[in-house]
């Protein structure tokens, strides 16, 4: 096995005028052509100095005595509470997308579908992608499978043997990282569409959501909004009978993401992290930005963000894509590890151009870039200190008048989070998660170990991807593409 950018060059695809091209510019383009914007690349001497000075200073202003470490964490605890208090007061929600492309104006569509150690999904993914509705002379699907997997490769051979749609297995040369967006990067190589979507093993997309992505698309071009991107499409969580709770967990964390975080930020103008699958690309967009970066852990978060820094602009539309939850104590835990560690690589890039960032997105969208980022990361080590600090003032921190404003703010803000839970349980017709959102302090807690393990990771094995292990979904389940 060869180990990243050492890779050797081999013949991975041929185009009219160019063959032979090297598996290095396939998989790590971005490393190797615009490495500032990789995880790969080593933090910068000044960005490692500001932030141990930053540390310093807080720990410094904790032995001295001083408020403002409390302030601090008071802001960072509270610092979604305007997001959330005008996205109810405006009502911010997905518009129904309408769907009016003939089929003689669909572009060319790329469905690339990342599989590892998937043989199990097999079945259902294929049989899902074959109900999209779309002509068949302008789709394709990549199924991406690793050199070494050859469980999900003989499944696939087995599964596309009767097929009669362009349908290819894509098999990624071995070697580092191991990740997703290191065979997304392969299956670009070899796409042809003009538009390219991802999909996860356990997706069951809308039958339609490929037509409403190019509708969207279309209706945006000729509105001279030519900078648009990228559409995510919202991932909607269905449960089965007798979920256990962090299945529950995960339900409601996706309800409140995509259907009331996401929007509002799309509404503030403000880049979005993409969620996992389900994002529509401009192919030449793509392309353009050197594709994913094969670095990063959480690939859909940091190629949002590039975006923004090319002055591009994500949105959403409203066909869903139905997922499985993640079941059971350590799956919640890797998966969240891997999130939060590819959130801090994400945040350590975003560090390095800020001036640039400003100039594209606007103070507002960067500071609130900034802060569902952060927050994401450190919300749970926010709150156990929160919690320590409360203990180790009492009793008197009900008689110290300088922490009375902040456990005031603080328990202000917690009402809207726990409130925004219940309004879009409430709007989206899903009383039956009510009971779970009282859940959210469990969670907190265990977020806190979370970071603590994704930080640690940071450091050791910052390129390793915890793998998620998906079941199929039943049959009532299955009915939800349509």
């Amino acid at each position: 096995m060869q180990d990243g950018l050492n890779e050797p060059s081999v013949k991975v695809l041929k185009r009219p005028k160019q063959t032979n091209i090297d598996i290095r510019d396939v998989t790590h383009a971005l490393a190797r052509y615009a490495p500032e914007d990789s995880s790969h690349h080593p933090i910068p001497p000044r960005l490692g100095i500001f932030i141990l000075l930053l540390f310093g200073l807080l720990i410094g202003a904790i032995i001295n005595g001083s408020n403002m470490p409390v302030i601090i964490l008071t802001l960072m605890l509270t610092a979604y509470f305007p997001l959330y208090f005008l996205a109810i007061a405006l009502n911010v929600e997905i518009p129904v997308t309408a769907i009016d492309l003939p089929d003689t104006q669909l572009p060319r569509y790329s469905v690339v579908i990342p599989l590892f150690k998937e043989a199990n999904m097999v079945e259902q993914i294929t049989f899902a992608m074959r109900q999209i509705n779309y002509p068949p002379h302008r789709i394709e699907f990549f199924y991406v499978v690793e050199e070494s997997d050859i469980q999900t490769y003989q499944a696939l051979q087995k599964a596309l043997s009767d097929s009669s749609l362009n349908e290819k297995i894509l098999v990624v040369p071995d070697g580092k990282p191991r990740t997703k967006p290191r065979a997304c990067n392969y299956a670009l190589a070899h796409a042809t569409g003009d538009f390219l979507v991802i999909y996860d093993a356990e997706d069951i997309p809308h039958k339609n959501q490929l037509r409403a992505a190019a509708s969207e698309f279309a209706r945006r071009h000729a509105g001279q909004e030519k900078n648009l991107a990228c559409l995510q499409a919202p991932l909607d969580i269905r449960l089965e009978k007798r979920e256990g709770f962090f299945a529950r967990q995960m339900t409601l964390e996706y309800l409140h993401l995509f259907k009331f975080i996401l929007p509002a930020l799309v509404r503030f103008n403000i880049p979005l992290p993409l969620g996992g699958s389900s994002n529509h690309f401009k192919v030449s967009v793509l392309r353009e930005i050197y594709g994913w970066d094969s670095w990063n852990v959480t690939e859909d978060a940091d190629i949002g963000i590039r975006m923004a820094f090319r002055g591009y602009t994500t949105a959403m539309i409203s066909q869903p894509t139905i997922e499985s939850p993640t079941r059971g104590f350590w799956s919640f835990i890797k998966q969240r590890t891997r999130w939060q560690k590819g959130h801090f690589q994400t945040l350590l890039v975003l560090l390095r151009k800020p001036i640039k960032l400003i100039g594209k997105v606007g103070l507002v969208g960067y500071i609130g870039l900034h802060l569902v980022i952060l927050i994401r990361c450190l919300y749970g080590l926010g709150v156990w200190v929160f919690i320590g600090i409360f203990l180790w003032s009492m009793p008197d921190i009900f008689v110290m008048s300088h922490y009375q404003w902040q456990l005031k703010v603080i328990v202000m803000n917690w009402g809207m989070i726990f409130f925004s839970y219940f309004y879009v349980c409430y709007r989206t017709k899903r009383r039956d998660l009510f009971k779970d959102i009282f859940g959210l302090f469990f969670i907190w807690l265990l977020a806190g170990f979370i970071t603590c393990r994704a930080i640690s990771q940071l450091f050791w094995t910052p390129f390793v991807w915890e793998k998620t292990n998906h079941v199929p979904a039943n049959a009532d389940v299955d009915a939800g593409i349509q």
